[in-house]
C-alpha cells in the first residue's frame, strides 16, 4: 500500500477435478477442462492507501 497502507492480497486460481483431486494453478498455467472439473479464479485485491489506525471509522 502508500503511505503506510497495508499490502494488497495476491490472487490465485485453481482447478477442482471432478475426482475430487485440486490443482493450483500458476500465472502462466495451461490445462484442460473435463466434464465436472470447476475452474476457480480468486482476483488478487488493491493495497490500502494510508494508515489504517488513521482511517475513519465505517
Amino acid at each position: 500500500g502508500l503511505f503506510g497502507g497495508e499490502p494488497g492480497e495476491r490472487g490465485e486460481a485453481f482447478i477442482r477435478r471432478a475426482d475430487g483431486t485440486v490443482e493450483r494453478l500458476g500465472p502462466t498455467a495451461r490445462f484442460e477442462v473435463g466434464p465436472g472439473d470447476e475452474l476457480t479464479i480468486l482476483t488478487p485485491g488493491g493495497g490500502g492507501f494510508g494508515s489504517p489506525d488513521r482511517a475513519p471509522p465505517p
